[in-house]
């Protein structure tokens, strides 16, 4: 799968505006898992989630939704290919933990 087209990017940042946290899409170049992310309060807190979905090594492509209550609790949603409820529930111990 190739890097997110115009259309799949102008999602990602709508997404992020209108629920805020961070947004992270998932595609396979080469053989190994490539994503990008969009939102967070700093782009720190945005690459430190894209480096912790990545290196949980998603099998597929998708969109990783991570939002903040503020009080150290996410929401995470997970869709496309990579909604696995396995990898879901590594990536909620991970963050939950971090």
């Amino acid at each position: 799968m190739a890097p997110p087209s115009w259309l799949q990017t102008t999602a990602d940042k709508l997404a992020v505006w209108l629920h805020g946290g961070v947004r992270v899409r998932v595609w396979h170049a080469d053989g190994k898992a490539q994503g990008s992310a969009r939102g967070g309060n700093s782009s720190a807190q945005a690459a430190r989630l894209l480096r912790t979905v990545l290196d949980l090594e998603p099998e597929g492509s998708g969109t990783v939704d991570l939002v903040s209550d503020g009080s150290g609790h996410w929401r995470i949603t997970v869709r496309g290919s990579i909604a696995d409820p396995t990898f879901e529930q590594r990536l909620r111990n991970v963050v939950a933990s971090g």
